[in-house]
């Protein structure tokens, strides 16, 4: 779910903004792709799925496109925070803040920054 639908589901919150990142794993999803890259023009809100039953991380949350295209991961070192968030049923989210298109096949891991929130009721 992407925020502007919980909002119209949950109305009186706002956006709290816990950090900003790199988004994880790029260069082995959608992203590659040419065509989701032209996608991923800022200001753009982005799904952020929770996946208690990865093989490789119990912590993993999923970034994703409005279309659905998978984008990578919160890394590993910054996931705790919002897996427990997204644990208590709070809706947590994310906004790419930038993408530089010319890194995606020199450093894919760099190419991605988003920044990651939760939804408060005011």
């Amino acid at each position: 779910m992407f925020f502007a639908q919980y909002a119209r589901e949950n109305p009186n919150v706002k956006r709290v903004y816990l950090f900003e990142m790199r988004g994880a794993g790029f260069q082995y999803h959608d992203g590659m792709k040419p065509e989701v890259a032209d996608l991923l023009v800022p200001p753009l809100d982005l799904a952020l799925v929770r996946e208690p039953e990865n093989p490789y991380d119990e912590l993993a949350i999923a970034v994703y496109t409005q279309q659905g295209h998978h984008l990578g991961y919160v890394p590993r070192g910054e996931n705790e925070i919002p897996s427990a968030i997204a644990d208590q049923d709070v809706f947590i989210g994310a906004e790419l803040l930038r993408f530089d298109r010319r890194l995606v096949k020199l450093a894919p891991w760099d190419c991605l920054h988003i920044r990651v929130f939760q939804a408060v009721k005011v």
